[in-house]
């Protein structure tokens, strides 16, 4: 007798579940791909590293030229306005800056001239006003004197020969690289001001995409504006200081006042590091130029107190937020540089940062321009 479906109905046998396996313990997985892509970049900045050390002698007057020309393009703008032609707007921008150049080197080379040969009468000021800092170096001088007693004395003195070329051989050798690069300064900077429209033009043309064409454009000329502002306002800031500074210290009666005026405008191009420098070098003149410390501080503490003026208030009201970047920053920049390069690497310091930064702020800008549909 068949059975009715209901709930008495014999239900139908499962089948035998069989035991999952475990499962194995998961292995966290290396980023080969991250670590591959960061460690191909850290050797490429590595290399790119030994290339600009090695290359120095070239790069670095061919970077000035780019900055500079760079900072020239505004006005290279508006002398093509005025139909002037491009090679000799190119010869009047570069005559123009070795002008400069001349200027500055006349201004300097005569008081220096005259403060170098004072050197030995400055050693001894220096050495009597400022003996007190010198106790704690005595111990080691002395421990020196012995040494070099005993080393030239008697039959196991140690005997020097200094061989060397001759001085004019010495000169000639370390001013020759340096006529080279003054050369291949205004070389580039001809060169670039000549090319730069065909020079902006490969750069956009570079980029397919019209509105990637157009984003490189608004960078370039971001950029320029933006370096063209900055040197132009640092230079004038940099002018006001250096003639305050030769006024002030001439007032209290320190000699070669054009000298002091000319080294702190040319000292605040580098941040930090230039202020600090300078104010040392007016210490050691007014020790040097006046009886007492009391009065020889006072050069320099005037000097402090004016580019304090100038970096609190005229510089930031000048050139705004834009410009602002983080101290640190700043100063890790000089310092790299200046190790890269030495003093012309701390004197590009800036205008690379300021490069680099209106580049950073352009490519994140958020204004994108709109193309039409």
């Amino acid at each position: 007798m068949e059975t009715m479906a209901g709930p008495r109905a014999v239900l139908p046998r499962r089948a035998e579940e069989k035991p999952r396996p475990r499962s194995a313990p998961k292995v966290p997985r290396i980023g080969w791909g991250r670590a591959t892509g960061t460690a191909t970049i850290v050797i490429a900045l590595i290399s790119v590293g030994f290339v600009l050390d090695a290359a120095a002698e070239i790069i670095v007057p061919v970077l000035a030229a780019f900055m500079v020309g760079l900072t020239l393009g505004p006005l290279a703008d508006r002398l093509s306005k005025l139909g002037i032609p491009v090679v000799a707007m190119a010869a009047v921008l570069v005559c123009l800056v070795g002008l400069v150049f001349a200027i500055a080197s006349v201004a300097l080379s005569t008081p220096l001239a005259d403060w170098i040969d004072r050197a030995p009468q400055i050693g001894v000021a220096l050495q009597e006003k400022l003996l007190f800092l010198l106790k704690p170096l005595q111990a080691v001088e002395r421990l020196q004197a012995l040494l070099r007693a005993y080393f030239s004395s008697g039959e196991g003195a140690l005997a020097v020969e200094m061989k060397g070329p001759p001085l004019g051989q010495s000169i000639l050798t370390a001013v020759s690289p340096a006529i080279g690069q003054v050369l291949v300064f205004f070389g580039s900077l001809f060169f670039m001001l000549v090319g730069r429209d065909r020079l902006r033009r490969s750069v956009v043309l570079a980029f397919e995409d019209r509105a990637d064409r157009l984003t490189a454009l608004r960078v370039v000329a971001g950029m320029q504006a933006d370096l063209g502002r900055y040197f132009a306002t640092i230079a004038l800031i940099n002018m006001v200081l250096g003639v305050t500074v030769a006024v002030t210290v001439g007032a209290i009666g320190l000699e070669s006042p054009l000298l002091w005026g000319v080294l702190a405008f040319l000292m605040n191009f580098v941040p930090f590091l230039g202020p600090i420098v300078m104010a040392g070098i007016l210490f050691l003149a007014g020790v040097v130029s006046f009886e007492t410390i009391a009065i020889g501080v006072a050069p320099a503490a005037l000097y402090l107190l004016i580019h304090n003026l100038e970096a609190q208030v005229l510089t930031p009201l000048l050139l705004g937020k834009r410009f602002e970047v983080n101290p640190l920053i700043v100063f890790l920049s000089i310092v790299f540089w200046a190790w890269l390069w030495g003093p012309v690497g701390a004197l590009l310091a800036a205008p690379i940062l300021v490069a680099g930064t209106s580049l950073w702020m352009e490519i994140k800008s958020t204004d994108r321009v709109r193309l039409p549909d």
